[in-house]
């Protein structure tokens, strides 16, 4: 009997970061508190190549990139597994 894994897909992310100036930080503050973080060379490459960086606290964060080229290599890998899936079953 095989165990399945609950994987995360891609429809999950559904929110955007918004781009501002180092500046405007302080005037988009929330009253019920702020995260900051940085993202380093690493961390982007990580990213590049369909990572995901998190954090987690009382919430847990979790960012990807948003690339079209990932979500395409993503959905035939799907396809893939399914097909495979057929056979093997």
């Amino acid at each position: 009997m095989s165990k399945k894994v609950k994987k995360a897909n891609r429809e999950w992310f559904d929110e955007e970061l918004e781009i501002i100036d180092m500046e405007d930080v302080y005037g988009k503050q929330s009253i019920f508190g702020n995260a900051f973080f940085r993202i380093t060379d690493e961390q982007l490459d990580a990213l590049k190549h369909g990572k995901v960086l998190y954090e987690l606290n009382e919430y847990g964060i979790f960012i990807i990139l948003d690339n079209a080229d990932m979500e395409v290599k993503e959905n035939e890998e799907r396809r893939r597994n399914k097909n495979c899936n057929r056979f093997t079953n």
